[in-house]
């Protein structure tokens, strides 16, 4: 679960107990996309032909990674425009960091939908997930092999690299999946042989 940080509306901003149907109480964003994502489908459905949903998003930066309502949200209906203003009142404008090695957020975003018809939509789902490396099939050889070594430190011997890959797709199908890392190590200059058995990154 991430915990996300938003300004919450009912109880706060207006009246005095918070509603249960306010999505800005909710702490979990991928719960939150999943609730915007669902309001987004049941407003875009009452359009009439020809009318537009606009959507005013913001972006939330936790832990070192941007999370954007603009990137995550379902995209519904034809994408008319995208318009981006100053954001005032930020959060972290407040605040002091002890690493402020990275660009505040200073700016939010409105995107237009429109409904061109009546039966059809266009439409474009976010789908995330996670890859390992060593099971894909369309990495090269060269890109692996440079991967693990950056991995183990930039120096690593020949069977600790074997180990690295040793049980994931990319060599179980290829039987001779050792012989081609050796080969791979000596074929390309960005590999380095420090001594026997021992590869370094250039």
């Amino acid at each position: 679960m991430l915990p996300i940080v938003i300004i919450k509306y009912s109880g706060y901003v207006y009246g005095n107990t918070p509603l249960k149907n306010d999505l800005s109480h909710i702490k979990d964003y991928s719960l939150f996309m999943k609730k915007i994502n669902y309001c987004l489908s049941k407003q875009f459905a009452s359009l009439e032909k020809g009318g537009r949903l606009i959507i005013l998003t913001a972006d939330i930066k936790k832990q070192g990674k941007l999370y954007s309502m603009l990137l995550d949200m379902d995209k519904i209906g034809t994408l008319e425009q995208i318009i981006v203003k100053e954001q005032n009142n930020c959060l972290s404008d407040t605040k002091s960091y002890k690493k402020e090695n990275f660009i505040r957020i200073a700016h939010e975003t409105a995107i237009v939908l429109r409904r061109d018809y009546s039966y059809t939509l266009d439409f474009s789902i976010v789908q995330k997930g996670t890859c390992d490396l060593r099971n894909s099939m369309s990495i090269t050889w060269k890109d692996l092999v440079a991967t693990v070594i950056e991995k183990l430190g930039k120096v690593a011997k020949l069977e600790d690299i074997y180990k690295e890959i040793e049980g994931h797709k990319k060599c179980n199908s290829n039987k001779y999946w050792r012989e081609k890392v050796r080969q791979t190590l000596q074929i390309n200059h960005i590999f380095i042989r420090q001594e026997k058995g021992v590869w370094a990154m250039s």
